[in-house]
């Protein structure tokens, strides 16, 4: 099958072309396709410090690559945007990817410490006397986990959609 149209607020509207940048097994959900999940994916959890003083790098983020990192990327808010923050601040976004059976997934406050060491340990951050209040947001479903079978589930799962 084919996408020739799409519902908006109640209203039906043709398209010649759709675009999906979702989770693509909420796409499959929604096309009525209720196969096993073809490609897993893993939750996010956003670690957003307000920060007192300047940034002392010139970079926006830094990408982790340790071997058992807990933060993904770290970027600075402020940098992208700074009335993000008052005169003498600053804001952090620390990126933790985790799966839904993971702790820091169910409390991630109890880690809020832990993403300072981390910053810390890997001079984002220089000390600890900067840092302010940290609030959480949990994203279900971001990053999806492209196996190696993943790309045969997915032309199975679509296979199966194009013959109902």
């Amino acid at each position: 099958g084919r996408v020739t149209a799409v519902v908006i607020d109640g209203r039906l509207e043709e398209a010649d072309d759709v675009v999906w940048t979702g989770e693509l097994n909420s796409l499959l959900r929604l096309i009525g396709l209720d196969a096993e999940a073809p490609v897993p994916s893993v939750n996010l959890v956003l670690f957003n410090f307000e920060m007192a003083g300047s940034f002392v790098h010139d970079y926006l983020w830094v990408e982790y690559g340790d071997a058992d990192p807990l933060i993904a990327r770290a970027s600075v808010t402020t940098l992208y945007r700074p009335a993000n923050a008052p005169a003498g601040h600053y804001g952090i976004s620390a990126e933790v990817p985790c799966r839904p059976e993971e702790k820091i997934w169910e409390d991630p406050a109890s880690f809020v410490t832990a993403v300072q060491e981390e910053l810390v340990r890997t001079k984002f951050v220089p000390d600890h006397s900067s840092f302010g209040p940290c609030h959480l947001e949990r994203f279900p479903r971001v990053w999806p986990i492209l196996d190696v079978g993943y790309q045969e589930r997915l032309d199975r799962s679509l296979f199966g959609c194009a013959l109902s």
